[in-house]
């Protein structure tokens, strides 16, 4: 991050947390330039570039002031367009008696398969994170030190059968996160995909209704249409995660789906961040009415923030079925997932395929124990909080005004939302011919017809460089139609 960057930041973060209100004066450049220990003329560069984002305000003999409440914002999205979207959703079921079609996905989504997502410079369509930002020399020492010292052991078929070094080590994280979990019901699983698959076929039948969020991971559709499932879509607020009173509603009237599906940390498009509660809420209302729970926290380790946030198993340990991966912080080739199976751990066990290497289980475990997961995911944390950063920067320059965007406070997404005349079906092949992908908004739905003006940023894909922000400009310009203004104004969702 560069050194006016950091100023920006600094500003942003005062404004976020209450300390800078619309109207105050900012410390003066002097002031900034001590404080920092950086020049006078990096400092009002990050003044101005903060002016052009519409933040602040120069005024003659007076000094820099607060314009907006929010950063990269006029106005915040307010409760009452969330609102209007989940009572529409609620209304949307209530007329069509939840018949939310099954089965082939639909057309539009099959031209944003993988490979068209991939093969691109700036692919931010892709869902896997770029491997430079991962510590592939130390992992392949640690890998080659496995295969000498425990040649005998890894040569052998290991079907269920655990690394004992690494279900420890999972055992001593979850108790970190407040879980409560047995070495009994920890399961060792070949990639997050797999075990949610495995969890789906033990809590559901075909035609079953599942709760899902809404936008959401596209993982989640597709594992529901694969199973011949119905999705109960449950509106997401960018910023809080899952409308929990809009689930409460649905269970008062009768409607009883199978199990809930979701990430309460930094879920998928939005990054958004359930309260502690709002989990607790949650738990409550699903022990009541007696609803399973699978929980994906994939993303849970990539926070932002000075701590990690409590996954929901740790509100309620007995009906969750919980989810972890190393595969999207630590080593994506080698597929290593858990299950912490609670209750349901022996029917898991019946129907599950459990064939992850030992040798790539016992790398993943040493590098656990000896400190250097804590190294990685600290510089990790830090890469992606700055490239999303920037990226937010290049979109509030470039993108048309009225465009709305996120604010995550960890994982690797951004889920913009463009005016509503935007259709980013349509946008897509015109992206790809500036050399960039993006995932569309009817991924993030069941029925792939919401969404139409919204779009998801994977910003792990690739290290920022100016190629990146260039990229982003002419899509802006594109978007656009006419060559950026600087007084554009940017809403925070």
């Amino acid at each position: 991050m560069k050194k006016y960057e950091e100023v920006m930041q600094r500003i942003i973060n005062l404004i976020h947390q209450g300390s800078l209100r619309k109207e105050d004066r900012l410390p003066s450049i002097r002031s900034m330039a001590r404080q920092m220990n950086i020049s006078t003329m990096t400092v009002l560069e990050g003044y101005i570039q903060l002016e052009r984002l519409g933040l602040i305000q120069s005024r003659p003999q007076s000094g820099f002031y607060v314009i907006a409440e929010e950063p990269y914002s006029s106005k915040t999205i307010n409760n009452q367009a969330f609102e209007a979207r989940a009572l529409k959703f609620e209304q949307e079921y209530s007329q069509a008696g939840l018949s939310v079609k099954s089965g082939v996905v639909p057309e539009p989504v099959q031209q944003f398969a993988p490979h068209h997502m991939k093969n691109v410079d700036l692919p931010l369509g892709d869902s896997s994170p770029n491997p430079l930002f991962f510590p592939n020399k130390a992992l392949s020492r640690r890998l080659a030190r496995v295969a000498n010292n425990y040649a005998n052991v890894i040569n052998n078929y290991a079907v269920d059968t655990d690394c004992e070094e690494l279900v420890e080590m999972i055992l001593k994280l979850m108790n970190r996160w407040d879980c409560v979990a047995h070495r009994n019901e920890i399961l060792i699983i070949n990639g997050g995909t797999q075990a949610l698959m495995s969890a789906l076929r033990i809590l559901t039948r075909p035609g079953d209704l599942v709760a899902v969020e809404s936008p959401g991971y596209p993982g989640f559709y597709y594992l529901l249409n694969f199973f011949g499932l119905r999705a109960l879509e449950i509106p997401t607020d960018p910023r809080k995660g899952l409308d929990v009173d809009r689930l409460l509603s649905f269970l008062e009237k009768g409607i009883r789906p199978a199990c809930l599906l979701f990430s309460s940390n930094f879920s998928v498009p939005t990054g958004a961040l359930m309260p502690d509660k709002a989990k607790e809420f949650l738990a409550q209302i699903c022990q009541r009415y007696k609803l399973p729970v699978i929980e994906d926290d994939t993303f849970g380790e990539l926070y932002f923030g000075p701590s990690r946030p409590l996954p929901l198993k740790a509100f309620m340990p007995a009906n969750v079925i919980y989810v972890g991966s190393f595969s999207k912080i630590l080593a994506p080739g080698f597929r290593v997932a858990w299950l912490a199976a609670g209750p349901y751990v022996e029917e898991v066990e019946r129907i599950m395929l459990r064939i992850t290497p030992l040798a790539v289980q016992l790398t993943v475990a040493s590098f656990l124990q000896d400190g250097g997961m804590r190294r990685h995911l600290h510089r990790l944390r830090q890469q992606y909080k700055e490239n999303i950063c920037k990226f937010r920067n290049s979109v509030s320059h470039y993108f048309p005004e009225g465009t709305k965007i996120t604010d995550p406070q960890g994982g690797q997404f951004l889920w913009v939302e463009l005016p509503e005349e935007f259709d980013t079906v349509q946008l897509f092949p015109l992206a790809k011919k500036l050399g960039m992908s993006f995932n569309p908004g009817i991924q993030f739905s069941a029925s792939h017809s919401r969404y139409r003006n919204c779009l998801g940023l994977n910003c792990s894909t690739v290290k920022w460089s100016e190629e990146v922000d260039k990229v982003l400009q002419s899509f802006g310009q594109l978007l656009s139609g006419t060559v950026y203004r600087a007084n554009a104004k940017l809403k925070v969702i």
